[in-house]
């Protein structure tokens, strides 16, 4: 075919090379694919400079206002660096990205008023309930004011509400992370419950944003709220490891499987109605983790070196015993470490109030420090 003919037909040449890559699309992207990201690679390898010259102040226009640093600020007097999950706006000192919108859409509903005020009766800081807002205390107000109430500080700036509830010769004290929507003024009940059936001390602590405690929850804020109320039990009670169950209920377990592989020598873990992670819950056969995902109990619990029960509800609201989330976080425990899953159908109080008789085993004859972990 000379040069005459395929500029004769030079538009029936195009219909039929069109088709041809069309019909051949997957082989052509397939053998072309390569080559072209080793050219991209290469130009921009050898245009640099230039690229990052052209594209920083684009960049720069595109970044909202608020995101951004003032001149004026000093390095002395930005916030600190980023501790935890979740990036922090410089403007709002808040959370943001979708961890931190995940997180916390999915595991908090705080009170929208405190149940409690923390007031200073007889030389000594103790509660106030408000009866109003779901805080009652059925044992006696002179029983009330012998509990302990005090505050402390984060490593994010936030200032947590916590309760001491003390008991003459206690086994252990149970270090309690609570669920989404109480606070502690709203379970201080079961607590003094929890303290006398199981004879130990009870401490416990409101989230961010929880009750008498400043700031916004967020998966972050409630890992930071855990590590200083945990150094504030110890170094105000002189407790050790040895002497501490971790407890979490709901959104609590999360922290306290956080607690636990973090700290070594724990008496125990007791996890009511945990789950392996937030994408989990709608997705409970996820086989790994997204960066993204929050609350990720299933990868922190095989780091956990104390013994550990965890138990169901039957009749959760959000997650139910069927997608196995106990059972998955069971099996990612440690074998030697694994004391029993139970599953519980709960009552109108709740599965914690049904399970007390399993709990006050585990703490008479199940918990204390494993040697060799």
């Amino acid at each position: 075919m000379n040069c005459s003919q395929i500029k004769l037909n030079l538009p029936r040449i195009q219909k039929m090379i069109r088709t041809q890559i069309k019909l051949n699309r997957p082989r052509f992207q397939k053998m072309l694919r390569p080559r072209f990201q080793k050219m991209l690679r290469t130009q921009i390898k050898l245009n640099l400079p230039r690229i990052q010259k052209m594209v920083r102040p684009r960049f720069r226009k595109m970044l909202k206002p608020q995101f951004r640093m003032k001149r004026t600020q000093t390095r002395k007097t930005r916030r600190p660096a980023y501790q935890g999950p979740g990036p922090i706006s410089p403007a709002t000192g808040k959370a943001f990205g979708p961890r931190s919108v995940i997180g916390t859409k999915l595991g908090f509903r705080p009170p929208p008023l405190s149940s409690y005020t923390i007031i200073e009766t007889g030389g000594r800081t103790t509660f106030n309930l408000d009866a109003t807002r779901d805080g009652h205390f059925v044992h006696g107000l002179l029983r009330l004011h012998t509990f302990d109430a005090f505050t402390t500080v984060t490593t994010r700036h936030s200032t947590i509400a916590c309760m001491f509830i003390p008991c003459q010769r206690p086994r252990f004290t149970l270090f309690i992370s609570h669920g989404k929507d109480v606070d502690i003024g709203q379970k201080i009940n079961f607590y003094y419950e929890l303290s006398t059936g199981l004879q130990c001390n009870v401490f416990s602590y409101d989230y961010s944003g929880y009750g008498q405690s400043t700031g916004t929850p967020s998966e972050a804020n409630m890992y930071a709220d855990a590590e200083a109320a945990l150094n504030a039990l110890r170094a105000n009670y002189n407790l050790t490891n040895p002497e501490i169950i971790i407890y979490g209920h709901q959104i609590g377990t999360a922290a306290s499987t956080y607690l636990a592989a973090r700290n070594t020598g724990l008496a125990g873990l007791i996890l009511i109605s945990p789950f392996m992670s937030g994408i989990r819950i709608a997705y409970p056969s996820m086989p790994f983790s997204f960066w993204f995902d929050c609350f990720p109990s299933i990868d922190r619990i095989s780091s956990v070196r104390c013994r550990t029960i965890i138990i169901e509800s039957e009749n959760e609201e959000y997650y139910r015993p069927i997608d196995g989330h106990g059972e998955k976080l069971f099996a990612n425990l440690h074998p030697g470490l694994r004391v029993e899953l139970l599953r519980f159908q709960s009552g109108d109080d709740g599965v914690e109030h049904t399970c007390l008789a399993r709990l006050q085993q585990f703490v008479t004859q199940e918990a204390g420090e494993v040697p060799g972990y």
